[in-house]
């Protein structure tokens, strides 16, 4: 997320502004992996950076889709 804040040339507090957080701790958390924002938060990220949010956070986006594909794949066992 960091890459994506810097090329809009904002700092970590300027975003924490608009996404309504009350310092840059999150922000930070979220730059570096350690938290993944609440719907709402991701919903501003992707209107700020007009990006997917899969884009924004692509760990977090692989690690989603890794548990879909388990979990169809225990739907597919159960309806066998």
């Amino acid at each position: 997320m960091g890459s994506f804040r810097k090329r809009k040339g904002l700092s970590q507090k300027a975003l924490a502004v608009l996404i309504d957080h009350r310092d840059v701790t999150m922000i930070s958390k979220y730059e570096h992996g350690v938290a993944v924002p609440r719907l709402r938060v991701g919903m501003k990220l992707e209107l700020i950076f007009r990006t997917r949010l899969s884009m924004i956070f692509p760990a977090f986006s692989r690690q989603c889709e890794e548990e879909l594909a388990i979990a169809r794949s225990r739907l597919a066992l159960s309806r066998a």
